[in-house]
């Protein structure tokens, strides 16, 4: 699962293993839907277009009602994440075959950034837009946005699975297979190891200000405070198997602190309170 929330706050995507598809803010259906083999999707800044994957290496451009507005070849494997730069003039694809590759809008192949040993399972960038972070089972490389490495971290961090970017590109938040949340400066040292007492962690995500990070595991999802992490303010637990996690924009229906949860059976929203 996927979750992407436009940064209005009006609509969002959601990917699971049958599609992509466009909601409204209050639930409802929005535009068409793509029913198929997708793999990762992003949204832009400017909350216009939105960019799917595919299993067949490709990456769709889609307008807010789901529209196509071309199709662009990227690998020639599976594209397992999307990222759109902040200023919405590229985008940055990672793909089973290893590789991360940074596309202009129109489809111009930038940089290709090569050297994870396995496939890349998450990708996220600065939202200052300078540089960018990838991960695999075995390494998380930090690039700069001309596609020169920054760090490697090759066994250091057992087996990222998610991973985002705090809104002030200062810090990488690492969610890891061995029930780690693992915070990390934007040159790769390690700052913070977050324990949970539960399963592989399956998303981590920074609410927009910064202010609080969630991270999810099995059917739970832990709310800290950003500037005190070994302080959890609030816990959500679903009947379901939590695969994904986005916060809502602060806006005139969000004070910033509603959290989109995606589990098996359904999308959750909840409202969180800080103390």
């Amino acid at each position: 699962h996927v979750i992407a929330i436009s940064a209005d706050g009006t609509w969002l995507a959601v990917l699971n293993n049958q599609g992509v598809y466009l909601l409204n803010a209050d639930g409802t259906r929005r535009g068409e839907n793509y029913w198929g083999w997708e793999t990762g999707v992003g949204i832009s800044s400017d909350s216009t277009w939105l960019a799917i994957g595919s299993g067949q290496g490709t990456v769709r451009i889609l307008d807010t009602n789901g529209r196509e507005k071309h199709t662009l070849s990227c690998h020639n494997d599976r594209v397992t994440a999307v990222a759109i730069s902040p200023d919405g003039t590229w985008f940055a694809t990672g793909s089973r075959d290893r590789s991360v590759r940074i596309w202009g809008i129109d489809g111009t192949l930038r940089s290709t950034l090569t050297g994870h040993d396995k496939p890349v399972n998450a990708l996220a960038i600065s939202p200052d837009g300078t540089w960018l972070a990838s991960s695999s089972e075995s390494d998380i490389r930090i690039w700069g946005n001309n596609g020169a490495i920054r760090s490697i971290l090759d066994g250091q961090v057992p087996s990222a699975r998610a991973i985002a970017v705090s809104p002030d590109s200062t810090c990488l938040a690492v969610g890891c297979l061995d029930g780690a949340v693992r915070i990390l400066g934007a040159d790769g040292r390690e700052r913070h190891t977050l324990a949970h007492n539960g399963g592989p962690v399956s998303a981590v995500a920074f609410n927009t200000d910064g202010t609080l990070l969630a991270s999810c595991h099995d059917g739970t999802a832990s709310i800290r405070e950003a500037a005190r992490l070994d302080r959890i303010i609030a816990v959500i637990r679903i009947d379901d198997v939590i695969q994904a996690c986005s916060w809502f924009p602060a806006g005139s229906d969000s004070p910033g602190s509603d959290i989109c949860i995606a589990g098996g059976r359904g999308i959750y929203r909840f409202s969180v309170q800080p103390p």
